[in-house]
């Protein structure tokens, strides 16, 4: 027998050698030598600080791309395209027209509409413009006489202005008033035109019937819309301050009204022409109480107009054509509920006339005259008899009828 070798302790390396000799020639195909070598791994406090910076590299990533975007979505909201002249220049820089296109609104834009009122109807319009009509009328048939009064009563500079407005000499407008005949469809021109006139909005805060707050901007920004920007931006303004004022504006008037003050004034002007033609018999106060109280339905129209995105304007053109007297003036739409321009002007309601048969051929003619417009539109029973008994009366005397011009 061999001798036995020393005691040795077995170590890694000699026990993980003894294994493998060991083991049975059949597995040496299966099983091979395995050098294990001391590991070097990331520890768990490395692992999860990792983990940490990258969860915070993505939120700044995320964060800063949710920047840019919002960014770039408010850019058109807070960009300034200062005044917008005709020719669409600003100085160099051309402005981007596209910015007040449709497809290019931002959200905001849309938001504000969606808050807005619809646009009002035709029929409450035109409703309201018949109420101050009905007014007027009414007024001039029941306190006003057609009797003869002396010349220099009436002042020829007080009707300027209604001249400029008609297109009828102030001299020509002064006959109108001392001729009995033609005096109550002259009054009503005259009191149309200083109502009406103050509900456009181009006078300033002392005549306008429009609030004191909005009367002056909309006087100075009525004269300059012209161009592509400027009737929508307009518009837009427009509505967005009728929107805000109509439950202060949108009622009827209070003894706060800052639109009283416009009223008393238009009452003064209206007394200092018409004072003459005032019957003697009514009651002053009363007379008073019914002028101000188809002002301040005027007053209603004039911001009714105003809240809508339309545009619109009182046309006193052809007042005087003929034998005919306009008494009345007719509605038109400049601008249309999309802020464009209108062209021709669209009629939402239309002018009033009224037939004044010539008994003279002027002033000076001591001849009964006959002549009558092909055109006349109407006659009433005193119109008639005139003429049956001018008509009688030449006959009579020898007098031939002379042609209608």
């Amino acid at each position: 027998p061999e001798p036995t070798p020393p005691y040795q302790t077995p170590t890694e390396s000699t026990s993980i050698s003894t294994a493998f000799e060991s083991s049975p020639a059949g597995n040496s195909s299966s099983s091979a030598p395995i050098s294990r070598a001391p590991s070097k791994g990331i520890s768990k406090g490395a692992t999860t600080g990792i983990g940490i910076g990258c969860a915070a590299a993505g939120a700044l990533i995320a964060g800063l791309l949710f920047f840019l975007l919002v960014r770039r979505k408010r850019q058109p909201k807070h960009q300034s395209l200062g005044p917008y002249p005709e020719s669409g220049y600003l100085g160099d820089v051309k402005i981007p027209m596209e910015a007040i296109s449709s497809s290019s609104r931002g959200a905001a834009v849309t938001n504000i509409d969606r808050l807005l009122p619809q646009p009002a109807e035709d029929d409450a319009i035109i409703g309201g413009l018949s109420r101050v009509r009905d007014g007027i009328k009414n007024h001039v048939q029941n306190y006003y006489h057609q009797s003869t009064i002396r010349p220099e009563l009436v002042d020829e500079t007080e009707v300027i202005e209604l001249a400029h407005t008609t297109g009828i000499p102030a001299a020509t407008l002064r006959k109108l008033l001392l001729k009995p005949s033609t005096r109550l469809a002259a009054i009503r021109l005259y009191l149309a035109q200083l109502i009406l006139s103050s509900c456009e909005g181009q006078h300033g805060s002392n005549t306008s019937f429009l609030p004191q707050e909005i009367a002056a901007l909309a006087a100075s920004l009525a004269t300059e819309k012209t161009g592509l920007v400027q009737p929508v931006l307009f518009s837009k303004w427009k509505a967005i301050t009728g929107a805000l004022l109509q439950r202060q504006y949108g009622q009827s008037s209070s003894d706060h009204d800052t639109r009283n003050q416009s009223v008393n004034r238009a009452i003064t002007t209206a007394d200092a022409v018409l004072r003459p033609f005032i019957d003697q018999g009514v009651d002053i106060q009363a007379r008073r109480r019914n002028l101000e109280g188809t002002m301040k339905r005027a007053a209603q129209l004039a911001f009714l107009l105003f809240s809508q995105p339309a545009s619109f304007h009182f046309d006193f053109s052809g007042t005087r054509q003929g034998d005919r007297l306009l008494v009345f003036p007719a509605l038109v739409q400049t601008v249309s509920d999309e802020a464009e321009v209108l062209s021709p002007p669209r009629v939402l309601s239309g002018p009033e006339e009224l037939a004044v048969l010539r008994q003279r051929c002027d002033e000076t003619c001591s001849r009964p005259c006959w002549r009558k417009s092909a055109k006349v539109t109407s006659y009433d029973f005193e119109s008639v008899r005139t003429v049956v008994h001018y008509l009688y009366a030449g006959k009579k005397a020898g007098i031939p009828a002379r042609p209608v011009r």
